[in-house]
């Protein structure tokens, strides 16, 4: 009766199907009182022989006719999954082994239950399913190391990129999602100018007109800069990471309005207080640009977003996992190649299943050590690293003092980086 009145109270009520006399009543008992029996009948071969008790003493193979106990259990769930020879016990040996070969054996039966009862269809069942077909069975660390190797990508992200050259300042673009759902695009803009306009941008940002979001650096990027704001609300300014107010715009649903924007001119500079590399020590005024100056400036922007396929995933399993892969070519039924209908079998209805496995050749291990070292002569390396000097006179008015005021100066020299071979052009070198 249970699955009986489960599946009648899912009809409408114009149906009637509260009348047990009814014909349509008796027409689903049919069905209902067979799916009571097969659970029965499961019930009572779990109960007869527990997978925690049971040996396969007696097993020519699962793909024989002559299966043990642990066989037959297995043969429960692997009827219309499949699995592989890593999965399967194939030849069982006898006396003392063939007992410790059950307790493996055991163990992978055991795994696969616990993965069809949380689901195989999902993320992390796939993940199991694939891992105990290629012999990835166990929770020690380096089954669970090995099965952390296997991933899968949802939606089969493809990159399409759209590119706008010679935007100028404040000039509006229109972008397209090409997805169903808001997705983050990766953003690069190359700073160029039309005429020889010596000023800088300062506080870049671009602006999502339609949401009225933005990501803006509060900094100055000059002629040739690539300035880059990412997916995962980060960004570099020529490949050197920067901190951004805000975070990279998302592109909604449809066509939006987007615009870059910035100030003309250099910030006054605080000694002391800004990095040098953007300091000067003479203040100049930041404007907001007008038509004549914007149009001085050529934007190129670059604009990279993932294209997602709905209803589809890919795995992507390595060719090469240590200690699990090693021989799969040597089995019969190749495992790797069964992969595939395995997934096939365990994912939802509709649903678009990759395979990829990775393969790396040829890596190997460089070991660099760097070295500093200073003397009057050296022979110059291939590479010259450049160090220009930056020179300052410091004066001070000294009266009403008559005696004066003395001021002890220093030098210091703070090199930062990494590099073979440093040379100046004054011809200094250390002592």
């Amino acid at each position: 009766m249970g699955r009986t009145q489960g599946i009648l109270d899912r009809f409408p009520h114009f149906y009637l199907s509260e009348d047990a006399r009814s014909l349509f009543y008796q027409f689903v008992q049919v069905f209902g009182e067979t799916l009571d029996e097969v659970e029965a009948d499961l019930l009572r071969v779990m109960y007869a022989h527990y997978v925690d008790k049971a040996d396969n003493e007696g097993s020519q193979g699962f793909n024989t006719n002559q299966k043990g106990d642990l066989d037959k259990i297995f043969s429960l769930y692997l009827e219309n999954l499949g699995g592989t020879s890593q999965l399967k016990q194939v030849n069982r040996p006898s006396g003392q082994e063939g007992i410790e070969s059950d307790k493996i054996y055991r163990q992978r039966i055991r795994g696969l239950i616990n993965v069809l009862k949380s689901g195989a269809s999902t993320k992390q069942g796939i993940i199991d399913i694939v891992a105990a077909n290629l012999g990835i069975v166990g929770e020690d660390e380096a089954a669970i190391a090995a099965r952390n190797q296997i991933r899968i990508f949802e939606f089969l992200p493809e990159p399409q990129t759209n590119t706008w050259n010679d935007l100028h300042l404040l000039q509006e673009f229109v972008v397209e999602n090409p997805n169903v759902v808001k997705t983050y695009p990766e953003i690069r803009l190359r700073i160029g100018a039309i005429s020889q306009l010596p000023l800088p941008l300062t506080k870049p940002r671009i602006v999502n007109l339609t949401t009225g979001e933005f990501v803006q650096y509060n900094g100055t990027v000059n002629k040739g800069d690539l300035l880059s704001f990412f997916p995962n609300k980060t960004a570099s300014l020529n490949g050197i990471p920067i901190p951004v107010v805000g975070g990279t715009p998302a592109l909604w649903l449809g066509e939006s309005h987007w615009r870059f924007e910035a100030l003309i001119g250099q910030p006054e500079a605080r000694f002391d207080r800004t990095l040098f590399d953007f300091s000067l020590f003479q203040a100049e005024s930041l404007t907001s640009p007008d038509d004549e100056q914007a149009a001085a400036f050529a934007i190129d922007i670059t604009m990279t977003v993932s294209k997602l396929t709905p209803g589809s995933f890919m795995v992507r399993i390595p060719w090469d996992i240590p200690g699990f892969t090693e021989n799969l070519d040597q089995f019969g039924d190749r495992p790797r190649e069964q992969i595939k209908y395995i997934v096939d079998k365990v994912k939802a209805a509709g649903v678009f299943a990759v395979i990829a496995y990775e393969k790396r050749f040829d890596q190997e291990t460089h070991e660099l050590a760097d070295s500093l070292r200073g003397s009057a002569q050296r022979q110059p390396l291939p590479e010259d690293h450049v160090i220009e000097e930056a020179n300052f006179d410091i004066g001070s008015i000294q009266t009403p003092y008559a005696g004066g005021i003395v001021h002890e100066l220093s030098d210091s020299l703070t090199t930062s980086g990494v590099f073979d071979y440093t040379q100046f052009d004054s011809l200094n070198t250390f002592a």
